[in-house]
């Protein structure tokens, strides 16, 4: 069986100013794929955002707001050690949800809700563990320049110190294989925050059924294992509509946090064998979330 995850809540990132490379990472959000689960992340609610805590290097992209920071750490806000009643990363969203067909017949037939189908995100041990922007350093852990409002970063974590996986009503159901995440953030036209926006992508990753599940549990894993395996074995992240203006500044145990609102999916991609060209790139690096910078 395959693996990975469907609703985000919140994540965190840490910084540290360093001497600066050159090579631009030249990150692309994928296109959408046709069999994919939307998600929905509401920071207002008990799943949604970014959490994040400064301080990463000085931001200085075209258009970057004056005197911030990037976010070292990426986790969901479950893991985030956020007192806001956070449970969940992000949620299923069933308006949507494109090409899933078992999986809604499945919801749909049990009396099921997709909003319970959630995504959490993060550490398996201590915060700090997560996903990061390691040594944080130009043109290998991210990129900017001053002639450009766009700036890019790769978050990445010791495998066995990070999970991603799907739960249903707070059982998890599917897991998946772990894959760096990329994210592209616009800086806008203006340096007021609200004109900015961050899309986010991982590689397409193995999943898997979690094993010992009985029930509605074990029959809703299998229905998306079935619709995934359909739409191509592996599985991919994609985050379009990261918008500024709906972060909820919060203490964790990262330091402070922003905690965002956003949408995206988990989509379906073909295995390695029946890849086109364009996606052996995609396959070095995965992309999730989060949001781009802690004010100093």
């Amino acid at each position: 069986m395959r693996m990975f995850a469907s609703s985000l809540a919140a994540l965190v990132l840490v910084g540290s100013i360093i001497t600066p490379a050159v090579a631009q990472l030249s990150l692309s959000l994928p296109a959408a794929s046709s069999v994919r689960l939307g998600l929905t992340a509401d920071n207002a609610g008990t799943a949604g955002g970014v959490a994040a805590s400064a301080f990463g290097h000085a931001i200085t992209a075209q258009n970057a707001p004056n005197s911030t920071f990037a976010y070292t750490y990426l986790l969901g806000a479950e893991s985030a050690g956020v007192s806001l009643g956070y449970t969940d990363t992000a949620k299923a969203s069933a308006g949507t949800t494109t090409g899933m067909g078992s999986t809604a017949a499945y919801i749909a037939g049990d009396s099921l809700s997709f909003s319970n189908l959630t995504l959490r995100f993060g550490p398996t041990g201590t915060a700090s563990g997560t996903w990061n922007l390691g040594s944080d350093v130009l043109g290998v852990n991210y990129y900017q320049n001053a002639g450009s409002p766009i700036e890019e970063r790769i978050y990445t974590a010791n495998a066995n110190a990070v999970q991603a996986a799907l739960y249903y009503a707070g059982t998890k159901i599917m897991t998946f294989g772990y894959t760096p995440m990329n994210m592209i953030i616009n800086y806008g036209p203006t340096t007021s925050g609200n004109d900015d926006t961050i899309q986010a992508y991982s590689a397409p990753v193995s999943f898997n059924v979690v094993s010992g599940l009985s029930g509605t549990s074990a029959g809703l894993a299998q229905a998306l294992a079935g619709d995934f395996t359909a739409g191509g074995g592996l599985v991919q992240l994609r985050f379009d509509s990261f918008q500024t203006a709906t972060r909820v500044d919060a203490a964790g145990t990262l330091g402070a946090t922003g905690i965002f609102s956003f949408s995206g999916s988990i989509q379906a991609i073909p295995e390695p064998s029946t890849y086109a060209a364009w996606a052996g790139a995609l396959a070095l690096a995965m992309g999730v979330w989060v949001r781009r910078r802690a004010r100093a």
